[in-house]
């Protein structure tokens, strides 16, 4: 078959049991997973896709999915108070944004307060403290 599509997001009409986000997530090329109240969620998802595949090079998504800190300093260098965009992140990663926007009570974070809360999530992951997920 035709390899220049690949499934890259499947949407949710409710929240999903974690057995099939998980299973998405660690397919051999991961694919994401929306659902109401989740970052990245929209009524218009289709359309939102095909635009976030448009503007995200598969080298910067590359570089999001390997190395999210690295990602996320370039973006804080870039644009400070532009709102960073979890599209992408590896399932921890993604996870980790979703609850620190919870915990700021907003939809997104900045690019650098992102960069901060991957800083700390990296030092909590490192120093072995265990995270309640």
């Amino acid at each position: 078959g035709d390899k220049s599509w690949r499934l890259t997001a499947v949407c949710f009409l409710e929240e999903p049991d974690s057995a099939y986000v998980h299973s998405l997530a660690t397919m051999p090329s991961p694919v994401e997973s929306y659902w109401p109240g989740r970052p990245g969620y929209e009524a218009d998802v289709p359309q939102a896709a095909v635009e976030d595949a448009k503007t995200l090079s598969s080298e910067e998504l590359a570089v999001k999915q390997d190395d999210p800190l690295r990602h996320a300093q370039d973006a804080a260098k870039r644009d400070p108070d532009g709102l960073y965009d979890p599209v992408g992140l590896p399932p921890k990663e993604a996870e980790w944004y979703r609850k620190s926007a919870e915990r700021s009570g907003r939809a997104q974070l900045t690019n650098a307060r992102w960069k901060q809360e991957l800083d700390q999530y990296r030092k909590e992951e490192r120093g072995g403290d265990n995270l309640n997920w």
